[in-house]
């Protein structure tokens, strides 16, 4: 098995690969990543210490790609992630990092006769949708009503069939021209492919910051005593989100190679759930108990563009395909990363 991970040094990218090698040390792994990202030249010795090739190149350069070679499968994770992007800086880029990087990404795969697993994201449901659901302001967070007018929404979250089709900012859509894509390269030139619209990935090794991979920056902030901002619906701080673990983005991507034919064209929604769910403020206070400090947090009561009140994953597809359910806590979440940028620190979560 050849597998070429696009991003390959970057956060996800990185963590995937070691996986890789770890649980199958015979497959040759190719690590594809133009070193853009903060801190992704860090793991380019590691890569290489395990065996995984690194290969320096830009998804935008179609050449680029080909000089490569034949690969079986492609993980396509390289993306420019930020939910700002294209809103405070040049719309430009994001279009082409995304969508046209994604694009010869397709056609690589397609030459190859290459399966494809395409890093998507929760993003692309429509955020006037998103800012139209019904929920409550209790203490620590919001929470959905029971009585929805909108399909795809439950007590389990968002699912699959939550409205698309309005305005969702540059990144998520993005993100979804490429799901729409994949279907004409399944159509006529018989790419094989399955997507997952992943939540808040966080875990050890990531360098978060303000615009995304905000556990890690809100923990950093923590850790260094710096100030942070409640951003829009009244600087509450209440607005929800949920965390994946990076460990169970790389089980999940496994078992979608080990069953490959049977999950094949599926889209799936792939978060931490209800379970894993967290509002800043609750944030606030798990940073507050791990590390000791308490840091200023700026309330900003007006909303950014792009900003939604509550999402959490409904995952009831993917476990019913793979019986694929996430495995650690944001708890976990915060104590790895704790461990990865102060190995010093004692401090664990009360009780």
């Amino acid at each position: 098995m050849k597998i070429l991970v696009t991003g390959g040094a970057g956060f996800v990218g990185f963590n995937l690969l070691c996986y890789l090698k770890d649980s199958y040390p015979t497959y040759q792994l190719l690590a594809y990543d133009n070193l853009k990202r903060l801190g992704s030249e860090q793991n380019v010795p590691s890569l290489l210490a395990r065996g995984i090739e690194f290969v320096h190149g830009d998804i935008r350069n179609a050449q680029e790609l080909q000089q490569v070679g034949a690969v079986d499968v492609i993980i396509h994770c390289a993306s420019d992630a930020s939910v700002l992007g294209g809103i405070t800086s040049s719309s430009e880029l994001i279009v082409q990092n995304n969508l046209l990087g994604s694009i010869n990404v397709f056609e690589y795969a397609a030459q190859c006769n290459a399966k494809l697993v395409y890093f998507s994201t929760n993003r692309i449901y429509s955020c006037e949708s998103l800012n139209a659901l019904a929920y409550m302001e209790q203490e620590t967070r919001f929470t959905l009503e029971e009585n929805q007018q909108l399909a795809g929404v439950s007590d389990q979250g968002i699912s699959e069939q939550f409205p698309i089709l309005l305005s969702k900012t540059f990144y998520g859509a993005t993100k979804y021209c490429g799901e729409v894509l994949l279907q004409e390269y399944a159509a006529y030139k018989g790419l094989q492919y399955v997507v997952n619209r992943f939540g808040v990935i966080s875990g050890k090794g990531q360098f978060g910051m303000e615009s995304q991979g905000v556990i890690a920056y809100w923990l950093r902030q923590h850790l260094e005593k710096k100030p942070l901002k409640y951003i829009g619906f009244g600087g509450s701080g209440k607005q929800v989100r949920d965390a994946l673990h990076v460990a169970d983005v790389c089980a999940l991507v496994d078992l979608q190679l080990q069953h490959f034919d049977s999950v094949q064209g599926n889209v799936f929604n792939a978060g931490g759930g209800y379970a894993n769910s967290f509002s800043l403020l609750e944030l606030t206070g798990y940073c507050e108990a791990l590390t000791g400090n308490s840091v200023p947090i700026q309330v900003v009561a007006d909303q950014r563009a792009g900003d939604i009140p509550i999402y959490y994953t409904d995952n009831s597809h993917v476990t019913a395909a793979l019986g694929w359910v996430p495995q650690r806590s944001i708890h976990d979440i915060l104590s790895d990363l704790l461990d990865w940028l102060d190995p010093t620190a004692k401090i664990s979560f009360p009780g």
